[in-house]
């Protein structure tokens, strides 16, 4: 369990970070920008098959952590080799589903603690579920919004992953 507790925090400080960092004026920073976010989803994609396929157990949870990774990976690879502006459609779908299956496994982990600051992760999980809704359902919307629902989106799950680092059980 110190290992995921580990996880979580890191990838909840790369998470937050990228957040931030996307509200920065992104536009004008550009392609590089982008490529780094890339090289960043790719890594973080890469770890969670990694950890799905050996440090986790249950078949349905394995299948959901290396789905997650895949996700993540594909996006990072879209940002990495291609110009979001070509491609923002499968962008911005790509991202908003990943959002949505990683706030999921976040509610489905912070439900097994037993710490009380649980109801924090979980609000933050709906906020990404609802923000990924409303893109789902409204795509002109997406696209006009899709740098600050990326970036509160990515803020949100960075919160997230280091609430659960923190309130997850510490024996090992």
């Amino acid at each position: 369990m110190k290992r995921e507790r580990i996880k979580f925090l890191v990838q909840g400080f790369i998470l937050l970070i990228l957040g931030v960092l996307f509200m920065i004026d992104p536009i004008q920073k550009g392609r590089m920008f982008l490529q780094v976010i890339g090289i960043s989803f790719l890594i973080i994609g890469t770890l969670i098959v990694i950890n799905g396929l050996f440090r986790t157990s249950g078949v349905g949870y394995t299948i959901l952590r290396v789905l997650e990774g895949g996700l993540v990976g594909g996006v990072g690879l879209v940002f990495f080799l291609r110009n979001p502006a070509s491609g923002a459609v499968i962008v911005i779908y790509s991202i908003v589903w990943l959002m949505i299956i990683m706030a999921i496994l976040n509610t489905i982990a912070v439900f097994q603690t037993k710490s009380n600051l649980k109801w924090l992760p979980i609000l933050l999980n709906g906020l990404v579920i609802w923000f990924g809704v409303q893109s789902l359902f409204d795509p002109i919307l997406a696209v006009t919004i899709f740098y600050w629902t990326v970036a509160f989106q990515l803020i949100f799950m960075g919160i997230n992953h280091i609430m659960i680092s923190f309130i997850l059980p510490k024996e090992d």
